[in-house]
């Protein structure tokens, strides 16, 4: 079955709840024949069993997965073979799920604010993380729009490009130039 991705551990600035919610909405809309699977560990206000009460009072329990903590080496495949990846975080230091998801070829879609809404530009569907309908639009669009799925998927894996350590020491490199031709 096509699934909608989360990776993260399950802390309260993740977004998780409202993600459910918009999963939610998005099977009462529509006849797509996803799951929500969310890959992370236990943080101290949002667990597994919580989240899946949560799916329970929406009505989409049997649709909604979380296996817990998955090995690092296995989390390309899960993006490899994910619809879209979503990671509607209210704040990220960096948002490195995001930057995992392009590099794979999966589209994302991301919070338009802060970090996430920087590395994501137009290269992922930026929701409000505050709108349950705005997150579940945005998976909407990406589920339903193959040709504009691929696309983002295309434009993501280039952007992911400029993240690389060879790219980012290359930066760093530069900066320090720049700075020695200053002084």
């Amino acid at each position: 079955r096509p699934y909608i991705l989360s990776v993260s551990s399950f802390y309260w600035q993740k977004n998780l709840p409202r993600l459910v919610e918009a999963f939610a909405r998005l099977k009462q809309r529509s006849s797509l024949p996803c799951v929500l699977l969310m890959v992370g560990s236990d943080g101290p206000k949002v667990t597994r069993s919580g989240l899946i009460d949560l799916a329970a009072q929406r009505g989409v329990k049997d649709s909604v997965i979380c296996p817990g903590v998955v090995p690092h080496p296995f989390i390309p495949a899960f993006y490899l073979n994910a619809s879209v990846t979503v990671m509607a975080s209210l704040s990220e230091t960096f948002g490195l799920p995001v930057l995992e998801a392009m590099s794979c070829g999966c589209p994302v879609v991301t919070s338009q604010m802060g970090t996430m809404a920087e590395i994501g530009q137009d290269c992922a569907v930026l929701v409000d993380p505050y709108s349950v309908e705005s997150i579940a639009g945005g998976i909407a669009r990406v589920l339903e729009d193959a040709e504009f799925r691929v696309a983002l998927s295309a434009r993501g894996y280039i952007r992911a490009q400029a993240f690389t350590l060879e790219s980012q020491g290359r930066a760093y490199i530069q900066v320090l130039e720049e700075a020695a031709h200053v002084g």
